[in-house]
């Protein structure tokens, strides 16, 4: 007997059922071989979407799919303790280029066709609708209902078809498609990879129809999840899980959401109010080196250094506010995403409560034999769930504060690099050296000597004369200075993911 699932099959020709043993299929449904017709006989026992199960002539049956070499069953594996989705190999990067607004209905409905790049692709890009988007969704959520799967972008946006807006959406897609495909179960599905494969009109809607009546779908996923082998949790500890998950959920959620709207303020308001104390700063600086002129026999350079401190501190703030603005934007959108994901966490905490409420009706009624295999199954993949997404966020949150960061270090290292000229200028006036670095005042005399005081006015009558202080020995040359950082290009200002 073929194992549950293992090959899928797409009715060719309707067919009405004669008694009970058989099944009544339509053409185009699909259906899961139970039973292969082995012996010859022409008949073969599938079962529906629905759960329904008979014979079916075998003539009528078009394998589509075998499940047994499509990375099937679903497996997770426990290490170092933690119960973990294997890891997707492969994983492909997804780009959206382009859009096209196109029409049909004579020009009575407009839409917009995103083009979606393959690395694997080297012809013409992927063209897909909005709505086809949201297809995918719907179908993933129903498909896979303990995965923590990011929302969309929201469906009606005004002036959808303005180029700002469509942006801002193509940038929310690309990096949505990108989050899956990194999924290890998504990203390995043949409904995901499905979608991102199908060009021809004709084969999109073959294989919409073939997803739509997919067996999988439901407790088909639950059924290829080859995990609860690996489960071992008592209901307390399954209570412990969840209480953890609820209480990081919610600190995620508002830890992220007061970091974002601090961020906010610190590259907007906070940046705008900087730049106006620089900027008066500045002013004053400037205003106070036109008492240096040479119409009063200061020399012009003296004047010019002092200036050049005003400029300076002007450069400074105006820096800050547009860098401030440009450099925050990657790590806004990626909070943005990081919400929109700890959101979504919700459906699969939720999937786990209910799992334990019917695992301890179960035992209240000594029928947990009944279910607790069924059971063992949902919550498992559940928990596999959760530790996926910490082991991401924390690759996550490391790679958005690393780009964050190298903009604040080069960004300070330029203009710690102008007030270093600029302190250079007057140590030069002062007759003193920098020597390379400005912490490392080597030329700095001994303080004078204590001078003798008169003999008339000496607090002691002992008449000590005070000698000067030895000068100390010179200090060891100053370190060499740190190698500068590569300049970094500031990244265009992008919209939010999520």
């Amino acid at each position: 007997m073929a194992q549950p699932g293992s090959k899928i099959c797409k009715v060719m020709f309707d067919f009405q059922a004669q008694d009970s043993t058989e099944l009544d299929v339509r053409e185009d449904d699909i259906v899961t071989i139970i039973d292969e017709d082995r012996n010859g006989e022409g008949w073969t026992y599938v079962a529906i979407e629905d759960e329904k199960a008979g014979f079916v002539p075998t003539t009528h049956l078009q394998i589509i799919t075998d499940r047994s070499h499509q990375h099937y069953p679903m497996k997770a594996e426990m290490i170092n303790g933690v119960l973990v989705w294997k890891p997707v190999e492969n994983v492909l990067t997804y780009r959206i280029g382009s859009t096209e607004t196109d029409s049909k209905y004579a020009g009575t409905k407009t839409y917009t066709n995103y083009k979606i790049h393959s690395p694997n692709s080297a012809g013409e890009a992927l063209r897909r609708r909005y709505k086809q988007f949201d297809w995918l969704y719907e179908r993933l959520i129903n498909r896979f209902p303990t995965a923590v799967i990011p929302k969309l972008p929201e469906k009606k946006m005004r002036g959808r078809f303005n180029e700002t807006i469509v942006q801002m959406r193509k940038e929310l897609l690309e990096a949505w498609l990108n989050r899956l495909a990194r999924h290890p179960i998504i990203g390995d599905s043949l409904l995901f990879s499905g979608f991102l494969k199908k060009h021809d009109n004709t084969e999109w809607k073959s294989y919409k129809r073939t997803m739509e009546k997919d067996p999988a779908n439901h407790s088909g996923f639950f059924a290829r999840a080859d995990i609860a082998s690996e489960f071992n949790r008592s209901l307390d500890a399954m209570q412990e899980d969840i209480n953890g998950w609820d209480k990081l959920n919610k600190n995620l959620h508002d830890t992220m959401s007061n970091f974002r709207e601090v961020l906010q303020h610190h590259s907007t308001d906070f940046a705008r109010d900087y730049q106006n104390e620089f900027t008066d700063i500045a002013k004053a600086i400037t205003k106070f080196s036109t008492c240096f002129q040479p119409d009063h026999h200061y020399p012009m350079e003296f004047n010019l250094a002092i200036k050049a401190v005003g400029d300076s501190f002007m450069i400074t703030g105006k820096e800050f506010h547009n860098k401030q603005i440009q450099d925050a934007v990657p790590l806004r959108k990626g909070l943005e995403e990081y919400l929109n994901l700890v959101i979504s966490q919700k459906r699969s905490h939720s999937v786990a409560k209910d799992t334990l409420r019917k695992l301890k009706d179960a035992k209240k009624h000594h029928q947990e034999n009944s279910i607790s295999d069924k059971c063992a199954t949902v919550y498992a993949t559940v928990e596999a769930e959760m530790n996926h997404f910490q082991q991401e966020s924390i690759r996550d949150i490391s790679d958005l504060m690393i780009h964050y960061l190298r903009f604040q270090v080069v960004y300070h290292k330029n203009i710690a690099r102008k007030f270093e000229e600029s302190l250079e200028s007057f140590m030069k006036f002062s007759g003193k050296r920098m020597n390379g670095q400005s912490q490392n005042l080597t030329d700095i005399p001994p303080p004078p000597a204590k001078a003798t005081l008169p003999a008339s006015s000496q607090p002691v009558t002992t008449n000590v004369t005070l000698k000067s202080a030895t000068p100390p020995p010179p200090p060891p040359p100053p370190p060499p200075p740190p190698p500068s950082l590569p300049t970094l290009k500031s990244e265009e200002p992008q919209q939010n993911s999520f």
